[in-house]
């Protein structure tokens, strides 16, 4: 029976009388793999008085029970097998015919049990090209032990894994594949662990690779096709890419000591806004043309938030949010005169899926809101963690002062439209403590002095930007009383 399939596979051990020292340490090698189960033949305990010696080795080697022959081999094993000399050159013979013909080339494990002056092992000419287990070395025999148990059960340490399925790329061509960025990731986690208090070098390599790679998802023009159709196929190729930078995000968040480090990703969202534009040497171009672009960035930058706000690091989302963002040349709409924008300009609307949804009649209420819902799909964040998020940012947005230097715009928050009408956000539950309500105050935005709920609401029913919204509120579950706790925020001293 194959020992791979048999509950105790069955060895023969070969070796030379060299010494009594070396027959001892054999007989308690043999001992020590009985007891790991092995069923071990050797002639001390299975040739007996008037029984042929070499009709027995003979019958070990060849005999088809026996799945491993173990040839422990010191200097006089290998100079007996090589001169054909006693027992063991009559035992190397038979092994080395079995060797040079039909048997299966695992069945024979030659062990090492001695070097010579060039430390070169002992080996008979037969076995030298062979992969050996060394027991030569008293430091390393543990490892080596183990592996020529593995050997013996056909257990090896490394196993090859299952075919996996054709990778996408080669399936569909047409469609950018983001193993770059993937591989880059498990790189960029080997470098902050090793260097945790100096890696932003690394961490701006990795945003690098990102950015540049973010060119090829570029919708091809003129649409051939629905352009909502263009719009979500490269969002469904954008994922991968995706999910590696919310990776690199955490080990950012999480695994960095690089005082650099808050920076490094508030200037690669900066970057990043280059792709809600026109492409260079565009002579036809509609902002609904970077819609994918757009949804991405948005989609990316709640998560960011969202992690951060997750991991109590308030004052480094205080630093994203509160950053005026310098606006690419090619941003929509851009005032150069008023070149500075604040976190608002990460929100995304679609009019292409709002044509879909009318197309198509799909009788959905918004169809970012659902895509932001299906893509919530890694272990950093939960959906409901995104709405929290997007909660922040909707608050910030409508308490941030406008100025005539910084250009904002309304945050209408997607993701509201899954509100249940008894959710609260665990960050503004926590702000009953009026102590924990003071440090949250600057990440919002909120006054100071008195009760936030009054301006809070008054805002958005009757300010300009936010009173259609939420008047449109009426088919959503949305309490903002128990959302935000505006009830029993800062009341307890």
């Amino acid at each position: 029976m194959d020992a791979e399939h048999s509950q105790h596979p069955k060895v023969f051990v070969s070796y030379s009388w060299s010494s009594p020292e070396h027959e001892r340490r054999v007989l308690e090698w043999a001992e020590r793999l009985v007891r790991d189960g092995i069923d071990v033949t050797i002639d001390k305990w299975s040739l007996k008085e008037g029984q042929d010696k070499y009709a027995f080795m003979e019958s070990m080697v060849t005999d088809s029970t026996v799945t491993k022959v173990i040839v422990l081999s010191d200097a006089t094993y290998a100079n007996k097998a090589d001169a054909k000399k006693g027992g063991v050159g009559t035992e190397s013979q038979i092994i080395s015919g079995e060797v040079y013909a039909k048997v299966e080339q695992t069945k024979f494990i030659p062990v090492v049990c001695e070097r010579d002056e060039a430390s070169q092992p002992c080996l008979p000419t037969f076995l030298k090209s062979r992969i050996y287990i060394d027991f030569s070395s008293p430091q390393a025999f543990h490892d080596e032990y183990q592996k020529l148990v593995r050997a013996i059960y056909n257990k090896t340490l490394y196993k090859k894994p299952e075919l996996g399925v054709t990778p996408e790329y080669i399936l569909n061509p047409s469609r950018p594949s983001s193993d770059i960025e993937i591989n880059s990731v498990a790189e960029l986690r080997k470098y902050i662990l090793s260097n945790p208090s100096d890696c932003s070098g690394y961490i701006t390599h990795y945003f690098d690779a990102v950015y540049e790679r973010l060119e090829q998802y570029r919708l091809a023009l003129p649409p051939q096709s629905e352009l909502d159709e263009l719009i979500l196929e490269s969002l469904d190729a954008l994922l991968g890419l995706r999910n590696a930078l919310l990776d690199a995000f955490s080990l950012c968040i999480i695994d960095s000591r690089d005082p650099n480090t808050t920076g490094l990703i508030i200037n690669f969202c900066e970057r990043m806004l280059w792709y809600k534009g026109h492409p260079e040497g565009a002579t036809h171009w509609s902002h609904e043309y970077a819609e994918n672009y757009s949804i991405f960035l948005y989609d990316v930058y709640l998560h960011l938030v969202a992690m951060l706000l997750n991991r109590g690091r308030l004052t480094d989302c205080q630093q994203l949010l509160e950053h005026n963002y310098l606006l690419p040349d090619n941003f929509p709409n851009k005032d150069n005169d008023h070149p500075l924008a604040n976190f608002t300009m990460f929100w995304a609307g679609s009019s292409a899926l709002s044509r879909r949804n009318n197309r198509l009649q799909l009788q959905r209420i918004d169809l970012i809101a659902d895509l932001l819902k299906e893509r919530t799909t890694t272990k950093h964040v939960s959906f409901r963690d995104l709405m929290q998020a997007e909660g922040v940012l909707f608050m910030r947005s409508v308490f941030a002062n406008a100025t005539t230097n910084i250009r904002k715009r309304a945050w209408f928050p997607h993701s509201f439209v899954y509100a249940q009408y008894s959710m609260v956000f665990p960050l503004f539950a926590r702000a009953t403590s009026r102590k924990t309500y003071m440090a949250m105050l600057p990440l919002v935005s909120a006054p100071v002095e008195g009760s936030p709920r009054e301006v809070f609401l008054d805002k958005i029913r009757n300010d300009n930007d936010y009173a259609g919204w939420f008047g449109s509120l009426y088919t959503c579950d949305v309490n903002f009383d128990t959302m935000y706790n505006l009830k029993g925020i800062s009341t307890i001293d």
